[in-house]
């Protein structure tokens, strides 16, 4: 299932410019898009961002797991 950035980032508790910075900076693979453009992750790219959130210093999260 394809989840648009918004969902991903409230699902991950964190604002979706961090997705994108994130992804800027090289610490998550860019996104694949859907037909309008929107970035959109799978269930299992959110594991793979949670770990790097996981492991950035700072980050905070909302939720136990992103599933």
């Amino acid at each position: 299932m394809n989840i648009r950035i918004g969902k991903a980032s409230t699902r991950l508790g964190i604002h979706p410019a961090t997705l994108r910075d994130l992804e800027n900076r090289g610490l998550i693979p860019p996104a694949r898009r859907d037909w309008s453009g929107y970035r959109v992750y799978s269930d299992d790219e959110l594991k793979q961002i949670e770990t790097v959130l996981f492991a950035q210093p700072g980050m905070r999260r909302r939720h136990e797991r992103a599933a």
